[in-house]
């Protein structure tokens, strides 16, 4: 939202929604946190790939 209105203030954005600026940054960062656990995942799953080809995806998930 910030990119399409950059002028704005992000407080008066968040006030549109009904939300608060904290809101706001914690969905952020929630989300930062999110795909730093979905890349070290899917950088396991590519190094146990590597090392057993031919792993179904039951074993590979009972191995993670």
């Amino acid at each position: 939202m910030k990119q399409d209105f950059p002028k704005q203030g992000i407080g008066l954005l968040c006030r549109l929604f009904g939300k608060t600026r904290h809101a706001y940054y914690d969905a952020l960062w929630r989300k930062e946190r999110s795909m730093i656990k979905e890349d070290i995942i899917l950088q396991e799953v590519i190094d146990i790939r590597k090392q057993l080809s031919k792993l179904g995806t039951r074993k590979l998930h009972f191995l993670l």
